[in-house]
């Protein structure tokens, strides 16, 4: 069973879905567009470190656009948040940052 999270203002809702497997998608093979349907190939590297199939996502085609500002929009947020240090870290590599930039030049 896969369990997925819905994150909604306020709070979240979950549920498990049977018959559902989760994806790794390291890059992408085939994207077609037949019969309104966007459907992206996603692949992986096999334990063998060949590239493999890992599954493949239909988006129907009225919301193409909804989705890929979604992912981009949750992409930018996280690493908005991966590049927030706590203030005591900024000051203590502040100034090796300065020493760094006097290298660099």
């Amino acid at each position: 069973m896969v369990e997925y999270n819905y994150l909604i203002p306020s709070y979240k809702l979950s549920y498990k879905k049977e018959g559902v497997k989760d994806m790794i998608i390291e890059t992408l093979g085939q994207v077609t567009f037949v019969n309104g349907i966007l459907r992206v190939q996603a692949l992986g590297v096999a334990p063998s470190g060949e590239i493999a199939e890992t599954g493949t996502l239909e988006i129907p085609g009225n919301k193409v656009g909804d989705i890929i500002n979604l992912l981009a929009g949750a992409a930018q947020n996280i690493s908005d948040k991966i590049g927030e240090e706590p203030a005591a870290s900024k000051e203590g590599n502040g100034k090796k940052d300065k020493k760094d930039n006097k290298k660099k030049k």
